[in-house]
């Protein structure tokens, strides 16, 4: 659809809309809103920025599906109704790039989550959650803290050892893998790496695990 075409084809939209409710605010924000262009499934509507806040009367599920009738009633094509801050091409545009980088940081988060969970199932995974379990813990100089902070860090061993661990015939790799999250933990604690694995081995039979 021609770009100068736009905005007599939402002015017929909103004869309909009018036409068919009675809702005064609505009517006012139809009134304000400007039809900027039409992009892939999306007919875009662009508001001032000062009078922005009145799009969401044509965005809510009371109003959004007869807007969206009357859209297809004019231009014979079955769009969904966008609006946005702005009244021109070129901000629409700019809010297209401006939504382009949201979603790209937020799909480098996903996947930056995702490789986190990924390492949680590693030996690699496990070192570095006692790391991070150390980095956060306050006033860890102190030796009650330390000794806390042991615990917790046999208990992430423990519970890497029941996904990562074949207790009954571990192949070399392993034993060597655990033996480096046990010497990790034992430089933060500064204690000998047996008594750490000792610690461990206790914790295990504590709860009926070898």
């Amino acid at each position: 659809m021609a770009v100068e075409n736009i905005q007599q084809v939402w002015l017929e939209v909103v004869r309909i809309v009018k036409n068919r409710t009675v809702h005064p605010s609505l009517w006012r924000a139809l009134e304000i809103s400007t039809g900027v262009t039409t992009d892939e499934d999306l007919f875009v509507v662009g508001f001032p920025p000062a009078q922005f806040p009145m799009s969401s009367l044509l965005m809510s599920s009371e109003y959004k599906n007869a807007i969206e009738k009357a859209i297809a009633e004019v231009t014979d094509r079955q769009l969904r109704l966008r609006v946005m801050e702005g009244t021109s091409l070129a901000e629409w545009t700019m809010t297209k790039r401006r939504e382009a980088v949201a979603d790209e940081s937020r799909r480098a988060a996903e996947e930056k989550r995702r490789i986190e969970l990924a390492a949680e199932h590693t030996w690699d995974g496990v070192a570095e959650q006692v790391s991070r379990k150390y980095a956060k813990t306050p006033l860890r100089q102190l030796p009650h803290i330390r000794a806390r902070y042991l615990c917790e860090a046999i208990q992430i061993i423990s519970d890497g050892m029941d996904k990562l661990y074949d207790s009954e015939s571990p192949d070399e790799l392993s034993e060597r893998a655990l033996a480096r999250v046990i010497e990790k933990v034992a430089t933060l604690v500064e204690l000998p790496s047996p008594a750490v694995a000792l610690e461990l081995m206790r914790y295990r039979q504590s709860l009926g695990k070898k």
